[in-house]
């Protein structure tokens, strides 16, 4: 048996604790391994501690109150002395509710998700606390999670890994190699771009017997059957048995169905049954110069449209679920097409579709129309900027009128507009930052929503790869806030003038777009605002997330 841990139930306090979806990249490296014959077993992390700290108001309040007014935690106490015991316990089991029965009024609540957040956070100090307090190994939710992999007698345990050798993912691995004798392997986001030199120091950190770097359908069903052999000779695989590592460009496995069956009883955040689509592996442009797709070496590759189409009808009578988000960095107007043209002949309707694409004139009025018809009802679009160099120096490929024809032609087909926009990329100038709210505030008829980003260093991107030729000096070291981002020393715009533009935008919301929908904030509001595009739910939703 394979053992998966997923990477969202480890990590507290980074990224987001309820997911928007099922993970895609768990249910293809499951499919992989039952097509091998192999048998997997996820297993659910922290979000289960977390449900169970909520159930318990009267504990959590407890707890809480050995912060000071500072933390998290403590000004969740504070809240309570204006609540009342009553009201703290109901607010407390309110969230609860939303994440465990898919309350579709209580998910598009502002109120209540900011009270819930809040609520969530305090809960993952309370965590951490107690992990502090009590030694990781020997912490009671450490050694359950240990126990629970333990008892399946798995022949390998994986981990998704998001960020930093954090206490949890640690200790399980730590247990299972001193206890147990499993052997793990890692995998996930803090791979992207790494050769092999820091694959093997991000092992050894996590106390890893191996690392995969890239996607794992193919490495993982290879070492599950080789790990028994006296060398392994596997790409883009580092550790124990393994004399020379090398990293090559990976094949995609053969057609996968994803199984999604053993992820869709977790709880997740999402007011009705969602499921990931990807139409691709890569990006078919991959040469924005800020974005960190240059750490996919695979080729470019579009899926099968027919295997997509099968994965809906599947969906739709097993689980119900009309509702699809393409996770891809943006669908190729060609696949569109092609997509499109089968859910319409299979006579697949009452279904939604939402995708992210590039703004560029091969969305023309006929495809558009086309697509709306077989069920997108958004498309967020990667705009970044609305001048004309900048957009030249991100070598992003498209051009300002361009963008507007594209946005104009999608509202006209009955689709909704959503702008991801960027402002302080190297050599941008003040007003050419401003051109970027303005384009927005000029066109707020065709945007029904908009997001504004401040710029920031990815160590596998162009810019992170070669600073000196957009006049920066790199610190060479990660940032704590987000993963893979490098830290500036010189030739950045001020923080200072990227936040001003970023309050100006968040405050101005609706002079920006037509409000139709809420701004992406950061962390577990982006599950909130990504869902309520789906959904369609416009009424009552506020530009106050900042």
């Amino acid at each position: 048996m394979f053992v998966f841990v997923e990477r969202q139930g480890l990590v507290p306090g980074r990224g987001m604790v309820f997911s928007s979806f099922p993970d895609l990249g768990a249910a293809l490296i499951a499919s992989a391994l039952n097509r091998e014959g192999i048998e997997t077993k996820f297993i659910e992390g922290v979000n289960r501690w977390l449900v169970r700290l909520l159930s318990d108001p009267d504990k959590l309040l407890y707890s809480a109150g050995r912060y000071d007014s500072d933390t998290r935690a403590g000004r969740l106490r504070k809240s309570f002395s204006v609540l009342g015991p009553s009201g703290f316990r109901d607010q407390v089991e309110k969230t609860i509710s939303t994440f465990t029965t898919n309350a579709q009024n209580d998910f598009f609540s502002i109120e209540l998700l900011d009270r819930a957040i809040g609520i969530i956070e305090a809960a993952h100090d309370i965590f951490e606390h107690e992990m502090e307090s009590m030694g990781p190994t020997r912490h009671p939710f450490v050694i359950e999670l240990a126990e629970e992999i333990a008892s399946h007698s798995p022949r390998l345990a994986g981990f998704s890994l998001a960020g930093y050798p954090e206490p949890v993912t640690r200790s399980v691995i730590e247990l299972l190699a001193r206890k147990h004798g499993i052997p793990t392997v890692g995998g996930g986001w803090i791979t992207l771009g790494k050769n092999i030199r820091e694959l093997e120091e991000i092992r050894k950190a996590w106390g890893l017997d191996w690392m995969a770097g890239g996607p794992g359908e193919n490495t993982l069903s290879m070492l599950y059957e080789k790990m028994a052999d006296r060398k392994i000779d596997i790409p883009n695989l580092v550790g124990r048995k393994i004399e020379k590592p090398k990293m090559l460009p990976t094949k995609d496995p053969a057609p996968l169905t994803p199984l999604f069956d053993q992820l869709m009883d977790r709880h997740y955040f999402a007011p009705a049954t969602t499921l990931p689509l990807s139409s691709n592996t890569g990006c078919y442009w991959k040469k924005c110069a800020f974005c960190p797709q240059g750490y996919n070496i695979s080729p470019y590759r579009e899926k099968n449209p027919e295997l997509l189409v099968e994965i809906i009808e599947q969906g739709v009578i097993k689980w119900g679920a009309r509702h699809y988000f393409f996770v891809d960095e943006c669908i190729s107007p060609g696949f569109a097409e092609k997509f499109c043209r089968l859910i319409l002949k299979k006579g697949i309707d009452h279904v939604h579709f939402a995708s992210m694409a590039r703004p560029e004139k091969r969305f023309d009025r006929n495809l558009l129309e086309l697509m709306a018809s077989c069920g997108f009802e958004e498309l967020l679009w990667g705009i970044e900027s609305g001048n004309q160099r900048v957009l030249d120096l991100m070598s992003k490929g498209t051009r300002i009128n361009e963008i507007e024809k594209v946005l104009e032609l999608s509202h006209g087909a009955g689709i909704a507009n959503y702008g991801f926009l960027l402002v302080g990329f190297p050599g941008e100038r003040r007003y050419e930052a401003e051109a970027t709210l303005n384009f927005a505030k000029r066109h707020r008829a065709w945007l029904d929503g908009a997001q504004l980003s401040r710029f920031v260093v990815y160590s596998t991107s162009e810019v992170g790869k070669e600073p000196e030729k957009f006049g920066l000096k790199l610190a060479n070291k990660l940032s704590s806030r987000e993963v893979n981002v490098l830290q500036v020393e010189k030739g950045l715009h001020p923080r200072k003038e990227q936040d001003s533009m970023y309050a100006k935008f968040v405050t101005n919301y609706n002079q920006y777009t037509n409000g139709n929908y809420v701004s992406f904030p950061h962390r577990y509001y982006a599950s909130h605002s990504l869902l309520s595009l789906l959904y369609k739910k416009r009424s009552g939703l506020q530009a106050n997330q900042t």
